[in-house]
Parts: structure tokens; sequence; C-alpha cells
């Protein structure tokens, strides 16, 4: 089994980029805070990348800063870089991603967002397989 779900804060601002056959993603990192054994916060960063509708909607309602829940799958890769080093790599690909809070100044609130004058919170998108 090959699922995981996470709570963070997005690390860098949303960019939307497109493939050449014209499929949306966003590339970013969430900031997932927790505690070592000697009760020092430490901060993990999680790679992640959503497609087409999940892409469209986080671009739309989120921004750096913000605190989202993803789900989905790990992916790992591999490259060769220009020093012919092996690069590893792992992401979190998104199937669902529910917004919890937006980061306004220092100071944390619930996302309400509206559309159609109709108040949207913890918008949650599920991506259709098959």
């Amino acid at each position: 089994m090959n699922h995981t779900q996470l709570i963070g804060r997005i690390c860098r601002p949303i960019v939307v980029k497109t493939t050449q056959s014209n499929s949306r993603y966003v590339k970013n990192t969430l900031a997932i805070n927790h505690y070592d054994h000697n009760g020092k916060k430490q901060t993990d960063f999680i790679p992640f990348v959503a497609w087409n509708a999940l892409c469209d909607s986080l671009a739309k309602y989120q921004d750096q800063g913000d605190e989202i829940a993803i789900s989905g799958h790990l992916l790992s890769g591999h490259y060769t870089n220009q020093k012919g080093e092996e690069v590893y790599t792992l992401e979190v690909v998104c199937e669902a991603i529910e917004f919890l809070r937006k980061k306004q100044g220092n100071i944390d609130q619930k996302t309400t967002a509206t559309l159609d004058d109709i108040p949207i919170q913890n918008i949650e998108v599920q991506v259709a397989k098959g």
C-alpha cells in the first residue's frame, strides 16, 4: 500500500506550469513541524505535486504560508545531474487536498473563501481515477 496524509504549510508561492500535452501542475513543498526526542521543534520539508483540477484549486484559493492537508501516494525517481551524480527524488503526488487555515500576517485564520457568494470552508477536491 502506498498512501500518505500530511498537514503543513505551503513553502513557496504557487506557480502553475503546463506540460507539452497541456496538463497543468504545481510543484511545491510542505513545511511540517514536529518535535524531536529532546522536545526541540523541527521542521520537515516534503515536496508535493498537484495536477489539473487540484492544481487549479490550489492556485485559486491558496498561497505561501497557508495550511493544507494533502493525501496521495509517494513517487520516487532519479536522474543524473550535470556533475554526473545520480540524484534520487521522492515527492507526494496529491490525490486530495483540504484547505485548512489561511496565513494573514502573523495571525492564522480559518479559510473562508467565497465562490458566487457561497461561503466555502475546508475545500476538498478529489481526482477522478481512470
